[in-house]
């Protein structure tokens, strides 16, 4: 079995890429490892969740990642082997975007369950 559950947060703002007519949003997450330094995951998500996540996330925010790991080898320039580790799969919102951030004019205020409704929407496709 190949599950992954991650919790941490964003190291930069969400990257949405097309691909075809497949739309990815490609993320960094730190995981905490308490006394030891994190760990960086590469996260990426598909379709209507990649839009979700690109539009409501941003550096900062904390995140739970359900998914499955996969491991990516290439050879680089100088023909040296490199590997990175990743997780393809959901994204969980777990905190508020911050406060000092412009409201969008389009969207509700979450407390009204506009946002919300929106972002269960958009992952509910």
């Amino acid at each position: 079995m190949n599950h992954v559950t991650l919790i941490g947060r964003l190291t930069h703002e969400p990257k949405l890429i097309h691909r075809g007519d497949r739309a990815i949003c490609e993320m960094r997450v730190a995981i905490d490892n308490y006394k030891h330094d994190p760990t960086y995951i590469d996260v990426r998500t598909f379709d209507n969740r990649a839009y979700a996540c690109a539009e409501f996330l941003g550096k900062g925010r904390k995140v739970a990642v359900h998914g499955r790991l996969i491991q990516d080898e290439w050879r680089d320039g100088a023909d040296n082997k490199r590997e990175r580790y990743s997780v393809i799969g959901s994204v969980e919102f777990l905190d508020r975007p911050p406060r000092d951030r412009e409201p969008d004019p389009k969207v509700s205020d979450p407390d009204d369950h506009g946002a919300g409704a929106v972002v269960e929407e958009l992952l509910a496709a």
